[in-house]
């Protein structure tokens, strides 16, 4: 190792083995909900001989944690990071609202029988990796037509598409449906988890840091502004 004057620093002249002096590299801080999300969103990195991205080393890094839930977006495959989130929901706190193929009406799913391999709900809504897999680069194809592997967009505009859905008028069902709309639209969330998006960063500090783990129930009771947070940490516990 040696050291160089800023000045040689990407002059176009290499002083570094390696060419290290060169490289137009950056370093960036990336938000606890992109880490094992299934989106890579960091350069590849060689660590020990390893190539090392936010996408490796995840066996450890559980997908229903502080950071992933109740953000609307499904990180985990059966969804139970946005389970026990909205109050309002015809299905909390412990199922999903889905639309049934049967009744064409939102129904709750339990969420044992979400990420199971068995499509219960229109749309895949349950069963959401095909269409990830299939489109990883673009979060608007992410509705499923019914006994079909094909994927189109997450809006009930599709009128042209999936042949069970044309036969059962189901676009114009979900045109007049809020609440079915909703269930399709939900979709779209797929969008925070490829593109770095979120409606808030959250990063790690002391005062928070437990919370998950002590309660069943998790809210979001505190929102951290993301240009800068502090944290107070009582040295004198006794006084």
């Amino acid at each position: 190792n040696k050291c160089i004057s800023p000045v040689l620093v990407r002059n176009i002249i290499v002083d570094c083995v390696g060419g290290d002096d060169e490289r137009n590299t950056y370093i960036y801080k990336i938000p606890f909900q992109d880490l094992c999300d299934g989106y890579t969103h960091s350069p590849s990195i060689v660590i020990d001989g390893q190539n090392e991205t936010d996408e490796t080393n995840c066996n450890l890094w559980p997908c229903n944690n502080l950071y992933t839930r109740c953000n609307y977006a499904w990180t985990c495959p059966n969804g139970i990071d946005e389970i026990d989130c909205n109050p309002l929901s015809k299905c909390y706190p412990d199922g999903h609202e889905c639309v049934s193929p049967t009744s064409l009406e939102v129904i709750c799913l339990p969420v044992h029988r979400t990420g199971n391999g068995v499509i219960d709900c229109l749309g895949s809504t349950d069963e959401r990796q095909h269409c990830r897999e299939q489109n990883p680069d673009n979060p608007i194809l992410r509705y499923r037509c019914w006994n079909s592997t094909d994927c189109v967009p997450s809006n009930c505009h599709n009128s042209n598409q999936c042949p069970f859905e044309q036969i059962q008028s189901f676009w114009n069902q979900c045109q007049q449906d809020q609440n079915i709309a909703r269930v399709i639209f939900s979709l779209l969330h797929d969008i925070m988890l490829g593109s770095g998006i979120h409606l808030n960063n959250k990063y790690f500090i002391l005062d928070n840091s437990t919370r998950f783990t002590m309660y069943t129930s998790v809210t979001n009771q505190i929102q951290i502004d993301s240009a800068s947070s502090t944290v107070d940490i009582d040295t004198n516990p006794s006084k």
